[in-house]
């Protein structure tokens, strides 16, 4: 009776916390949902899925590229009390008219866009971004620039911000 009726209670209580700890995934966005969004004459230039707010799931980072215009999105996967959705965490405009497409990563937990921009004269900028768990935003945490003669026409310069310390180191 009783023995095997706590044993039987026991069982459940484990296997009811063994399900609870394996959450379904949330599958990536989709690029039908991303163009979903797109205005006419727009088009994804990028895309990258990746954690970027330490929550185990697999969020999406893409930069929309349109005639005048450049901008990079995120969305986070998300939870609701009965269904997984994306959830929009942030934007940010970008030169609108780089050389080639923007390498997008995420590496620990941080989104990398390295972009490169100008003419003879380039511009490389790496930005890095690191998601907030608590709400669907991105933050800036650190930046990269290099400057350069694609000629050789003079010397180049690279600057190093890392936003979280207020660091920066420029060299020349």
């Amino acid at each position: 009776g009783f023995m095997r009726t706590l044993a039987l209670a026991a069982m459940l209580l484990v296997s009811g916390t063994a399900q609870a700890m394996q959450r379904p995934e949330i599958p990536p966005m989709s690029d039908d949902e991303i163009r979903a969004d797109l205005k006419d004459g727009e088009e994804i230039e990028n895309r990258v899925d990746g954690d970027m707010n330490g929550d185990g799931d697999v969020d999406t980072a893409w930069i929309v590229r349109g005639e005048d215009t450049r901008t990079l999105h995120v969305s986070f996967a998300a939870r609701g009390e009965y269904d997984a959705y994306h959830e929009p965490a942030g934007s940010a405009e970008l030169d609108a008219y780089p050389l080639g497409p923007a390498e997008m990563t995420v590496s620990k937990g941080v989104l990398v866009v390295k972009d490169l921009t100008g003419g003879t004269t380039a511009t490389s900028a790496t930005y890095r971004f690191r998601g907030e768990k608590t709400q669907p935003k991105m933050r800036l945490i650190g930046l990269d620039a290099t400057l350069y003669s694609r000629t050789y026409a003079h010397d180049g310069a690279e600057m190093s911000w890392n936003v979280l310390t207020g660091d920066v180191v420029a060299t020349k």
